[in-house]
């Protein structure tokens, strides 16, 4: 792979600021240059992101913006609906099908409904940012490989603001949460009878036991179904749950030079404030000295601070303290793919939801920065499904993990190859999970369809909410 791609080096700001790189991170503009890279704005990372929805479902792209306009712009009010029905909910979720919109799923029959529609507001002021940097502007465009037309849909779709349905479907016979503490409660059983099952989740939408196995030979679907007293899903993946480092691409070496772990995004120590570099917690190995290769080629060491990391049931997260120079200094931006410029960071999605403000929601489309396929290390994004928050990683029987699969749920198409596929190589752990301009999670664990592990069933990652259990937070544009 280019080292163009695979090394960054940091830009000197004001000390407010930390570095909020991706897996690729933000280049700072040469030591020898004055000339600042260029960034994507809101409308066309939009633009971008919604060329993959379109490919995933096989809808048109002004379709897909407002889809991901509604999904990543109305979170008050999915947080409203999630409070108003906390007590009877047994499911929330974004159907991706023709009938798009947000399911709501509650317990019994006489549940009042006062919202119908999801709204993000129409927005006006980003006409303003149509002639401001003009040829940065139309590079940003050539490097993305976005046309005007593209572009002005995007503008389009901010400017009038979009809508979707809200569908309340009463009479379901349990709670979500109800359904998780049995599941829970119940793995430990299913995994002394059954040794090859590796996770089991909570489909919200059907209220069946979506169960992931090594081998459908060795698992007697009826019998599993009694144990969980609930209609039950198998789902193959040959080669279990894996964590996905040690292989290609990665931004973190050893002092031989061998690729590691790929970087998330970055945050500073809340304690000191000092910057650094948040990545996965099963990285951390005290055996491996790891550095942190910039963009000339020149690396420097880079080390875990004592305290700032996990890898158990409940996260996989690491903080990793940058360098002080002026050269390993950064911005508050992230590349999502090898070729197209940096975006800004400017907020973060929590696992669950607060009062103020929606969790991620099932079938919310996401994306990450990984290696095209374990043979082509080249950088891309890809994107896939929620379609639970309650996984666990390759630590059997956790379920605070977020699970992503290929999209399958409303188009009904589960893609293996083109833009609207998700990728997994060995190698991305610790990279950044993101939607337009917003951070969700830094990569944990894959599982594939295949022991050749070319087809992607899941990738899992750990929320960026939890990087307050390990004294770190993010810090946006």
């Amino acid at each position: 792979m280019s080292s163009k791609y695979k090394k960054f080096k940091l830009k000197t700001l004001s000390a407010t600021l930390f570095i909020a790189f991706s897996s690729t991170g933000v280049f700072a503009a040469d030591s020898n240059s004055n000339q600042q890279k260029p960034v994507m704005n809101i409308a066309e990372t939009l633009a971008f992101d919604a060329k993959h929805y379109a490919a995933s479902y096989g809808v048109t792209l002004d379709e897909a913006m407002r889809r991901l306009l509604i999904m990543h712009g109305t979170d008050n009010q999915v947080a409203g609906l999630s409070d108003k029905y906390k007590n009877v909910i047994s499911g929330l979720y974004f159907d991706n099908g023709p009938d798009f919109g947000l399911k709501v799923k509650v317990v019994g029959n006489n549940n009042s409904q006062q919202a119908f529609k999801l709204e993000r507001k129409p927005d006006t002021s980003v006409k303003l940012l149509k002639n401001k940097n003009v040829q940065e502007r139309i590079q940003v465009r050539k490097l993305a490989n976005l046309t005007e037309t593209e572009v002005e849909s995007a503008y389009r779709a901010i400017e009038r603001g979009v809508s979707a349905p809200i569908t309340l479907i009463q009479g379901a016979s349990n709670t979500k949460q109800q359904r998780v503490n049995h599941l829970n409660k119940s793995f430990a059983a299913v995994k002394k009878a059954y040794p090859t099952v590796e996770m089991i989740l909570d489909n919200e939408q059907t209220g069946n036991a979506l169960v992931y196995v090594k081998s459908l030979k060795q698992v007697d679907k009826q019998a599993l179904e009694r144990l969980l007293n609930v209609k039950v899903d198998l789902s193959e993946i040959p080669t279990g749950i894996r964590p996905t480092k040690t292989r290609g691409g990665s931004w973190l070496v050893t002092n031989s030079g061998s690729n590691y772990c790929m970087t998330g995004f970055t945050a500073k120590r809340v304690s000191t404030g000092e910057l650094g570099v948040i990545t996965a917690g099963h990285c951390i190995d005290p055996n491996v000295p790891l550095n942190y290769k910039d963009k000339d080629g020149t690396q420097y060491a880079i080390s875990p601070v004592a305290g700032m990391y996990r890898d158990d049931t409940g996260m996989d997260l690491a903080f990793m303290k940058a360098g002080t120079t002026t050269t390993q200094q950064a911005v508050p931006e992230f590349y999502a793919d090898a070729t197209s410029p940096a975006r800004a960071l400017t907020g973060k999605r929590n696992r669950t939801s607060t009062a103020v403000k929606s969790g991620t929601v099932k079938g919310s489309y996401v994306c990450h920065l990984g290696q095209t396929s374990p043979t082509n290390p080249a950088l891309m994004q890809s994107c896939g499904e929620v379609i639970s928050i309650t996984g666990a990683n390759h630590h059997p029987g956790g379920n605070t993990y977020v699970v992503v699969t290929n999209t399958q749920s409303g188009a009904g198409t589960n893609h293996t190859s083109g833009l609207g596929t998700l990728r997994c190589v060995r190698g991305d752990s610790g990279g950044p999970w993101f939607a337009l301009n917003v951070a969700f999670g830094i990569q944990s664990a894959c599982s594939w369809k295949d022991t050749g592990e070319t087809i992607t069933n899941t990738v899992i990652y750990t929320s960026v909410d939890y990087l307050a259990d390990i004294g770190a937070q993010l810090v946006y544009q």
